[in-house]
């Protein structure tokens, strides 16, 4: 992973990481006004240091380690915020929905000021992982916006969570997939749309992106020393 690569060493609270190789040393950006810390070649997909806080007790295996990396990832939450500002300007930004009983199509959802996240998976643009730098058909994903939950403050976390809430009760994007011997099983999910593409349906979900979304939410229900114990 880059960014596991990228940041290969741990940090004393004090000091930016070193990377373990010399075209992965790591650099500091001021992306939307918000400073961050990613490759040399700019903002990663906002996934991928998410997916390497979860996946890798090297991020936190210290008090000083940890609270590097919760500042450091709140930066980008706060660098997503103002990239979706600058992007997210149509008042009257709809997208399709779903209808919550009965799968079908419903009415057009405003959804403007409710999605960012820049992350990987199927979209509009097939699969791929979008940055604040490289974003063509200006995806968001949900699944990214539940990634920050356990890295942000009460008040963002609130924030966060009445976004996905709004999304949900509203079908705002909303995919299904059918599942079972003769696909007679649907299941709804929040899963990545485009702003560009508003009418677009995602049918596909690749597990290991949608589970970054899955350990973030479930943040709002498990103590923190249950992700502790059982992380890589």
């Amino acid at each position: 992973m880059n960014y596991h690569t990228t940041f290969h060493t741990s940090v004393d609270g004090t000091s930016d990481p070193e990377g373990i190789a010399l075209h992965n040393q790591p650099q500091r950006f001021t992306q939307n006004g918000v400073e961050i810390i990613s490759g040399p070649w700019g903002p990663y997909s906002t996934f991928t240091p998410l997916f390497a806080w979860f996946a890798n007790k090297g991020f936190r295996h210290t008090e000083a380690n940890k609270a590097f990396w919760q500042y450091e990832l709140n930066q980008w939450y706060l660098a997503e915020l103002e990239y979706w500002k600058s992007i997210d300007t149509d008042t009257e930004q709809k997208i399709w929905s779903l209808n919550e009983d009965s799968f079908q199509q419903g009415d057009p959802v405003n959804i403007n000021g409710k999605v960012f996240g820049c992350g990987a998976g199927s979209s509009a643009g097939g699969y791929e992982a979008t940055s604040m730098k490289n974003n063509p058909y200006r995806t968001y994903g949900p699944h990214v916006m539940m990634s920050f939950l356990r890295v942000v403050n009460s008040t963002e976390k609130k924030s966060i969570n009445d976004k996905i809430e709004y999304l949900w009760t509203t079908g705002a994007g909303k995919s299904f997939k059918e599942y079972g011997h003769s696909a007679e099983k649907k299941v709804h999910f929040l899963w990545k749309q485009s702003l560009t593409e508003p009418s677009f349906q995602v049918h596909r979900v690749e597990g290991v992106d949608y589970g970054q979304g899955v350990l973030g939410y479930a943040g709002n229900f498990l103590p923190e020393s249950w992700f502790e114990e059982f992380m890589i």
